[in-house]
């Protein structure tokens, strides 16, 4: 919900039609043109309204890699995928009461231009 509010420019406009610029981009960073797909990206990117987001998501039942926007390194916020939720995971990053899923504070750098998103799952970078 912090993530929501402090990002609100793009993901809460408070009119409707009132949110930060985007574009739907595929997994090789172009505009999406095939709709029927069922990975795709969102990017908003006009940082003269608040910080760009990429928002990737993959509903395919394998992983894909997505080609990011090229400038300033991304930096992973949140990771739904259900490997953070294994018992093993949780019990080796040793705080089982927080979610491993999402990193507000000190988020992740993403180093090479891609990332990876497991089948079923959300990714949000921000700059």
């Amino acid at each position: 919900i912090q993530f929501r509010k402090d990002h609100a420019y793009a993901l809460a406009p408070s009119a409707y039609g009132g949110s930060a610029p985007f574009a739907w981009k595929n997994a090789g960073n172009s505009d999406l043109t095939d709709w029927g797909v069922r990975h795709f990206a969102i990017h908003y990117y006009d940082a003269s309204v608040g910080p760009e987001i990429e928002i990737l998501i993959n509903m395919e039942g394998r992983d894909v890699q997505f080609q990011l926007p090229d400038g300033a390194p991304w930096r992973k916020v949140i990771d739904s995928q259900s490997w953070f939720d294994d018992t093993t995971y949780i019990e080796t990053a040793g705080e089982p009461r927080r979610s491993h899923n999402i990193e507000l504070d000190n988020p992740d750098s993403v180093a090479d231009g891609t990332y990876t998103v497991t089948a079923r799952s959300i990714v949000v970078l921000t700059r």
